[in-house]
């Protein structure tokens, strides 16, 4: 790629949706109207968050988002701060693209037929 015009390096970047899969598809969450929640959470000072991680130069951060949203929902409801594989959902979940790519939705969409490891 050492020869390759800026724009010829530029098509290999950025997310590419499966074709097909349309807004519709993700799942929405709406709260009810009448629903009573705080202004604001610091979810840190209640130690649902992990530390900052590293996704390098992988565009995975679809895996990260992922895996951050569950280890937070799985410390509120157990008392318990694991740190989830986005090794697994880079490697397995394969309605993503991996390095180059993928929507947290589909990362979800496997784990509902999948467990999530642990980094560990």
């Amino acid at each position: 790629m050492a020869d390759w015009t800026e724009m010829e390096y530029k098509r290999l970047l950025g997310y590419k949706a499966p074709l097909g899969y349309t807004a519709e598809q993700r799942n929405v969450f709406t709260a009810d109207d009448d629903a009573s929640v705080p202004d604001s959470i610091d979810w840190r000072e209640k130690g649902a968050v992990t530390p900052v991680k590293n996704q390098g130069q992988c565009g995975s951060c679809w895996s990260f988002s992922a895996t951050g949203s569950m280890e937070g929902a799985y410390q509120i409801k157990t008392g318990t701060l694991e740190q989830f594989s986005e090794q697994q959902l880079v490697d397995c979940s394969k309605e993503n693209a991996g390095c180059n790519g993928g929507l947290m939705d589909l990362a979800f969409k496997f784990l509902e037929n999948h467990q999530i490891d642990t980094e560990a």
